[in-house]
């Protein structure tokens, strides 16, 4: 029988964009054909997933004073709140690191005393050995991170199991050049890279969200034995008639972080300048000192984080659908292999589709080698927003080339099924 064992740091899920883009990656597999290994505290995800073991970063703080933590869930066995359902929106099921903590992420010197940390605690090494071989997997997908404590227990498990690896890219954490960092850091990428190296000279199989990402990875490490490219999926949005509004909806919905602000003040600023009744509606979490910046824009309208089904009805209501990028010349640097999952949600929502954002990432270069509308600089935003807003016959044109992308590429069963497809070939891992 077919068991996948995925390993990542976040579980699968439907309230965090790793979470969303694993469980659509491997959604054509039934759960009781996947197990999972992960270390966020995400509630296990028995619609994706039978068989769930949890190391979370407070499991390892905690054994050190002898405080055992659950680490297994199994469907079978009921282990889990919401056996069978999505977890609660925007729940988590554990406690996650100190707040004071998670705002030294970057800090190299802490996340060199994390790994070790997890490497050292006795949280349950055998434990996992033993539920390892339990799920007896046939083979091994890896989301790679920035960890090479996963790196290792991904290592011992493929020698252990004899089974084949595949590798899932969809960020460029290992592309980081180390002599272009210094102290910690420098030494933390160094050794990062060494252990990716080993795993991807073994991969039968390498994954990646775009194909600049597969070359820069391929021209880093070389070509693994099998490639492809899986771009971030979505399910096509129910096509409806167009909604008439007096004036165009104009939304923005996902990530507020990474510099993403500034770039919507500068889009709100465009639309006041192209007519003073054009709103940007904006939906997701945003810090307090960043709710104020969009107070003080007299037509950005702050909504906050909405359910997934009420984010559906916010689509469906809009007219004009919004992605930006920073484009502070420190974070661009850090973007570049960029690819927003949200971008597939626009492709297939039916709904005219601007990107703001730099042009050297990866996903604008993506949108510009398919067509689709991308501005670059406050000019073209200009004229994009004044071609959709004036002609509605440009709008509903562009909208259907974008959807017509959106199935082509971004299809969450299609990918779904071609992910299958490429694994079994790869691997021999159970059949399509």
């Amino acid at each position: 029988m077919v068991k996948l064992l995925m390993i990542s740091h976040n579980g699968f899920s439907d309230q965090n964009a790793n979470g969303i883009t694993i469980k659509k990656l491997l959604s054509a597999y039934a759960p009781e054909d996947v197990a999972q290994l992960y270390c966020g505290v995400e509630f296990p995800d028995f619609t994706t997933a039978s068989n769930h073991f949890r190391i979370t970063d407070m499991d390892v703080i905690k054994a050190f004073v002898r405080k055992d933590g659950q680490h297994v869930f199994n469907r079978k066995l009921g282990d889990a709140v919401s056996v069978g359902k999505n977890p609660p929106f925007n729940s988590v099921d554990a406690k996650g690191i100190p707040t004071l903590l998670k705002r030294r992420k970057y800090n190299y010197w802490i996340r060199w005393a994390r790994e070790l940390m997890r490497m050292a605690s006795p949280w349950g090494h055998q434990l996992l050995d033993d539920w390892i071989e339990e799920v007896s997997p046939t083979c091994i997908v890896y989301m790679v991170g920035e960890s090479w404590f996963l790196d290792r227990v991904v290592s011992k498990t493929v020698k252990k199991t004899g089974s084949p690896l595949v590798l899932y890219n969809c960020e460029a954490y290992r592309l980081v050049d180390p002599k272009d960092r210094v102290g910690a850091e420098r030494a933390y990428c160094y050794y990062s890279a060494e252990r990716y190296a080993k795993l991807h000279k073994i991969a039968s199989l390498v994954i990646y969200n775009s194909r600049m990402l597969e070359r820069a990875y391929s021209t880093r490490f070389g070509r693994a034995a099998n490639n492809v490219v899986a771009y971030n999926s979505a399910a096509c949005l129910t096509e409806s008639d167009s909604i008439k509004h007096n004036a165009l909806v104009v939304t923005y919905f996902g990530n507020l972080g990474v510099g993403r602000v500034e770039s919507l003040i500068d889009v709100a600023r465009v639309l006041k300048s192209l007519g003073g009744s054009l709103f940007l509606d904006v939906y997701g979490l945003a810090q307090e000192e960043d709710i104020r910046k969009f107070a003080e824009q007299e037509n950005i309208r702050y909504h906050g984080l909405v359910q997934p089904d009420v984010l559906k009805d916010v689509i469906r209501n809009s007219d004009i659908l919004l992605h930006v990028e920073s484009f502070d010349p420190v974070i661009r640097k850090k973007i570049k292999y960029a690819f927003s999952t949200k971008i597939a949600q626009c492709l297939q929502s039916g709904k005219y589709f601007i990107s703001y954002a730099p042009k050297e990432i990866a996903s604008s270069q993506y949108l510009l080698e398919e067509g689709a509308p991308l501005a670059s600089n406050i000019e073209e935003l200009e004229r994009l927003f004044g071609m959709a807003i004036a002609d509605s016959c440009y709008r509903e044109e562009t909208a259907r080339q974008e959807l017509a992308l959106g199935k082509r590429n971004h299809d969450q069963a299609t990918t779904a099924r071609m992910v299958k497809r490429s694994i079994q070939e790869s691997t021999g891992c159970g059949s399509v």
